[in-house]
């Protein structure tokens, strides 16, 4: 399995605290059955420079794969990239390949809470000119106004380098279950993330994820899912 949000990486945002927590993590992914993960720590524009994040994620992870080189186990292989926050003008920000993923054109981004905009649908349309984009956790702005623009955004992943990633968690339990695998089955949801922060409130869940997609469509649809999303990082130059 292949978890496409993780926050595994210590002291970089509000994930793992330390390389302890980080080593639990780990090896919560390894019961899994997790053999790659994609590690996204938070990136907001308005908070932080670009090169000082680069450099706070660096240091992370080298810290982490020391001690994965050190403990000498089959631990899954990591993948460095960012969650980044969206914000007015994103689509001409300069420094935005420095966030993609292992040097590839994939920009993973994470939308505003609240109610969204036309001018917000815009700016994402914009950014598929530069990168292919991975709109992360949708299900969390599947409510009110915002109705709309996710079904417009649907339709987006059709004709643009647009994917979506739901959450393992939501799938499993959430509210919007049905409708999330729904999504699923209908091609219209691509990732699945555990979005792990830690090993107690966010743990590593991607299993219960992928029990609930087979649960309801079948060993062989969470097969060709599995192949697609590998296929996917393949094609983008990233070998495991």
């Amino acid at each position: 399995m292949i978890d496409f949000h993780s926050h595994i990486l210590m002291g970089i945002d509000d994930g793992s605290r330390n390389l302890a927590m980080s080593a639990s993590m780990l090896d919560e992914y390894m019961k899994q059955g997790v053999d790659c993960i994609i590690c996204t720590p938070h990136f907001y524009g308005d908070r932080e420079r670009i090169e000082d994040f680069i450099e706070r994620r660096m240091k992370a992870s080298r810290n982490l794969e020391e001690y994965i080189e050190e403990a000498g186990a089959s631990f899954p292989i990591l993948f460095f990239g960012s969650e980044v926050y969206f914000f007015a003008g994103i689509s001409r920000a300069e420094g935005l390949e420095r966030l993609t993923l292992e040097g590839t054109d994939v920009l993973l981004l994470e939308m505003p809470g609240g109610d969204w905009n036309q001018s917000m649908i815009d700016e994402v349309e914009r950014l598929c000119d530069r990168f292919t984009v991975i709109l992360v956790h949708l299900e969390r702005y599947m409510t009110g106004k915002n109705k709309k623009y996710i079904k417009e955004i649907i339709g987006m992943t059709c004709d643009m380098p647009l994917y979506v990633q739901i959450n393992s968690r939501s799938i499993a339990e959430g509210r919007d279950r049905r409708k999330l695998i729904k999504m699923f089955r209908d091609g219209h949801a691509h990732f699945l993330g555990s979005d792990s922060h830690n090993t107690t409130s966010r743990p590593p869940n991607l299993r219960k994820g992928m029990q609930a997609l087979e649960a309801k469509l079948g060993e062989r649809f969470v097969r060709e899912l599995d192949q697609k999303q590998r296929r996917f990082l393949h094609e983008k130059g990233l070998e495991f």
